[in-house]
């Protein structure tokens, strides 16, 4: 079954497991999905130069930017992943130090997802919920692994110059480096799956909040 097609099913199951908990049976119980009020989720967009690790200026380009990137204080990356059946899925999250992150999925079924430490944030079709999402398309905290993984492994080689980046590649992934210094794309293979990442707004005050 393809991807987007399991994505479906997999946001049907969680639009149908709300909607049972919130007819009938136990008003507690159903209150408990409800998440706390408060104010919609705002992203600042204010950026800020990123300070280098003290040890980042020894490091190799790519790790070097990388390490940056892990010491930002918040970002922003837009994910696309291709399947070798055809399917592409797009999305986008943010990130503010040190366990705040906002998903949202733009194509196939869209729907976001809010972590805040433990606390997780759910919207498919309908009001915020307090849930476990179990049909992300692509993990977060993967994505980031991945791409520390892939830094930390070296073996990069020069791979010429394009949209305003200098790429390098390994036999793992490949990365973009803008003239700042800073990672612009990451790309990596999940299996026969490509995934590509692209960062922006690195360094900025992301305010991410409980809806």
């Amino acid at each position: 079954m393809l991807l987007a097609a399991r994505l479906a099913l997999a946001v049907a199951a969680f639009l149908f497991a709300v909607t049972a908990s919130s007819c009938g049976g136990d008003d507690t119980a159903a209150s408990a999905h409800k998440p706390p009020p408060g104010e919609p989720v705002v992203l600042a967009p204010t950026a800020t130069l990123v300070p280098a690790p003290p040890r980042a200026a020894a490091l190799p380009p790519v790790e070097a930017a990388t390490a940056r990137l892990l010491a930002a204080r918040g970002f922003r990356a837009a994910v696309v992943t291709d399947t070798p059946g055809g399917d592409r899925i797009t999305g986008e999250f943010a990130f503010a130090a040190p366990d705040r992150i906002h998903v949202r999925v733009t194509s196939s079924v869209p729907f976001e997802v809010i972590i805040i430490g433990r606390a997780r944030y759910v919207k498919a079709g309908g009001p915020w919920q307090a849930a476990e999402p179990s049909f992300l398309p692509f993990s977060v905290d993967e994505v980031m692994a991945r791409l520390r993984d892939a830094a930390g492994a070296g073996g990069f080689s020069p791979a010429g110059a394009g949209n305003g980046c200098s790429r390098y590649q390994s036999s793992a992934a490949e990365f973009c480096l803008a003239d700042d210094d800073l990672v612009r794309t990451f790309t990596y293979h999940d299996g026969p799956t490509r995934v590509e990442v692209t960062f922006q707004d690195i360094g900025a005050a992301i305010e991410i909040r409980a809806p």
